[in-house]
């Protein structure tokens, strides 16, 4: 059976992928080389908002950087910042909804406002 490859492993394949060196991936992600360096050798667990950022300046979905043992705690994320996460997820839902509420409401004002423009125009007309 193959072995699967560590945190520290997959970063670096796609680093090396990409033809970036550490100091060119640290520098994007506002990380010392050093500090970088250290996730690349598993001596530490980048945080989780730093794995996104990765995944995006290599356009790797986060999901390929989990594996059976790796799970989202060893991202770096505890019961409770997934509660949060969950939690701010679904105020972005509510704002979501609310943004669409005004929308609609502003669609409706500026065609009310529209409407009133052409009664003032007609009003003009009428008064020459």
């Amino acid at each position: 059976m193959k072995e699967e490859l560590t945190l520290g492993s997959k970063l670096k394949h796609y680093r090396v992928v990409a033809k970036l060196s550490q100091q060119e991936v640290a520098d994007k992600l506002g990380v010392d080389r050093v500090t970088y360096s250290k996730y690349e050798n598993n001596k530490t667990v980048p945080p989780f908002d730093l794995m996104v950022r990765f995944s995006k300046l290599m356009n790797v979905d986060i999901s390929a950087f989990a594996s059976k043992q790796e799970s989202i705690t060893a991202l770096n994320l505890s019961d409770q910042d997934m509660m949060v996460k969950i939690d701010s997820l679904k105020n972005i839902e509510d704002v979501k909804a609310e943004c669409h509420k005004l929308i609609k409401q502003g669609t409706a004002l500026r065609q009310e406002i529209a409407n009133l423009e052409k009664d003032m125009l007609k009003i003009i007309r009428d008064l020459r």
